[in-house]
Protein backbone atom coordinates (compact mmCIF):
# COMPACT_ATOMS: atom_id res chain seq x y z
CA UNK A 1 0.00 0.00 0.00
CA UNK A 2 1.13 3.52 -0.78
CA UNK A 3 1.78 5.92 1.91
CA UNK A 4 -1.18 8.02 0.86
CA UNK A 5 -3.42 5.09 0.60
CA UNK A 6 -2.54 4.07 4.32
CA UNK A 7 -2.62 7.82 5.90
CA UNK A 8 -6.29 7.46 4.45
CA UNK A 9 -7.30 4.51 5.76
CA UNK A 10 -5.80 5.01 9.18
CA UNK A 11 -7.96 8.55 8.73
CA UNK A 12 -11.10 6.07 7.82
CA UNK A 13 -10.60 3.80 11.00
CA UNK A 14 -10.39 6.83 13.56
CA UNK A 15 -13.57 8.34 12.05
CA UNK A 16 -15.08 5.40 12.42
CA UNK A 17 -14.24 4.91 15.42
CA UNK A 18 -15.21 7.55 16.62
CA UNK A 19 -18.91 7.38 14.69
CA UNK A 20 -19.22 3.49 16.12
CA UNK A 21 -18.27 5.05 20.08
CA UNK A 22 -21.67 7.87 19.63
CA UNK A 23 -23.81 5.12 20.98
CA UNK A 24 -22.11 5.10 23.96
CA UNK A 25 -23.10 8.40 24.87
CA UNK A 26 -26.22 9.39 23.34
CA UNK A 27 -27.74 5.69 23.24
CA UNK A 28 -27.05 4.19 26.85
CA UNK A 29 -27.70 7.27 29.04
CA UNK A 30 -31.44 7.98 27.61
CA UNK A 31 -31.61 4.04 28.30
CA UNK A 32 -30.56 4.70 32.45
CA UNK A 33 -32.01 7.49 32.49
CA UNK A 34 -35.89 5.96 31.12
CA UNK A 35 -35.35 3.33 33.24
CA UNK A 36 -34.14 4.99 36.62
CA UNK A 37 -37.36 7.25 35.90
CA UNK A 38 -39.51 4.34 35.99
CA UNK A 39 -37.72 2.84 38.68
CA UNK A 40 -38.64 5.89 40.72
CA UNK A 41 -35.49 6.62 41.78
CA UNK A 42 -35.69 10.20 39.93
CA UNK A 43 -38.79 11.74 40.05
CA UNK A 44 -38.61 14.57 37.46
CA UNK A 45 -41.38 14.60 34.07
CA UNK A 46 -38.07 16.18 32.32
CA UNK A 47 -36.26 13.06 32.28
CA UNK A 48 -39.20 11.32 30.48
CA UNK A 49 -39.24 13.78 27.86
CA UNK A 50 -35.01 13.80 27.83
CA UNK A 51 -34.99 10.14 26.83
CA UNK A 52 -36.37 10.87 23.03
CA UNK A 53 -34.27 14.33 22.66
CA UNK A 54 -31.18 12.55 23.59
CA UNK A 55 -32.22 9.55 20.59
CA UNK A 56 -32.56 12.38 18.20
CA UNK A 57 -29.29 13.85 18.45
CA UNK A 58 -27.46 10.70 17.01
CA UNK A 59 -28.90 11.55 13.43
CA UNK A 60 -27.34 15.16 14.13
CA UNK A 61 -24.01 13.94 15.45
CA UNK A 62 -23.37 11.48 12.62
CA UNK A 63 -22.75 13.81 9.86
CA UNK A 64 -21.63 16.63 11.73
CA UNK A 65 -18.57 14.10 12.60
CA UNK A 66 -18.08 13.08 9.05
CA UNK A 67 -17.65 16.95 8.02
CA UNK A 68 -15.23 17.37 10.55
CA UNK A 69 -12.51 14.30 9.87
CA UNK A 70 -13.48 13.89 5.83
CA UNK A 71 -11.06 16.38 4.50
CA UNK A 72 -13.27 17.38 1.22
CA UNK A 73 -16.10 17.08 3.00
CA UNK A 74 -14.54 19.55 5.50
CA UNK A 75 -13.76 21.95 2.51
CA UNK A 76 -16.93 21.90 0.99
CA UNK A 77 -18.52 22.84 4.12
CA UNK A 78 -16.67 25.57 4.54
CA UNK A 79 -16.24 26.96 0.91
CA UNK A 80 -20.54 26.84 1.01
CA UNK A 81 -21.22 28.49 4.84
CA UNK A 82 -18.13 29.82 6.19
CA UNK A 83 -17.05 32.59 3.90
CA UNK A 84 -15.38 34.76 6.72
CA UNK A 85 -13.21 32.00 7.47
CA UNK A 86 -11.25 32.50 4.25
CA UNK A 87 -7.66 34.23 4.38
CA UNK A 88 -6.18 35.15 1.59
CA UNK A 89 -2.82 34.56 0.83
CA UNK A 90 -0.27 36.12 -1.56
CA UNK A 91 0.44 33.77 -4.70
CA UNK A 92 3.22 35.73 -5.77
CA UNK A 93 4.82 39.21 -5.66
CA UNK A 94 5.67 41.17 -9.03
CA UNK A 95 7.96 44.05 -9.63
CA UNK A 96 6.67 46.45 -12.17
CA UNK A 97 9.02 48.37 -14.48
CA UNK A 98 8.60 51.88 -12.13
CA UNK A 99 9.65 49.40 -9.07
CA UNK A 100 6.27 49.42 -7.72
CA UNK A 101 5.41 45.92 -5.85
CA UNK A 102 1.99 44.18 -6.41
CA UNK A 103 0.72 41.03 -4.56
CA UNK A 104 -1.84 38.96 -5.94
CA UNK A 105 -4.06 37.45 -3.67
CA UNK A 106 -6.01 34.16 -3.86
CA UNK A 107 -9.30 33.27 -1.73
CA UNK A 108 -9.18 29.50 -1.66
CA UNK A 109 -6.99 28.62 1.17
CA UNK A 110 -8.86 27.96 4.65
CA UNK A 111 -6.62 27.80 7.91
Amino acid sequence: MSEGTEKGHRKLIQVLTIQASVPIFFVFPPITLYGLYHLEFIDVTVAEYLVYTLFSVIPLIQPIITMYYIKPYNHGFRRLFCRWMIRPIPTKSLTTVYGERETHYSSTRYD
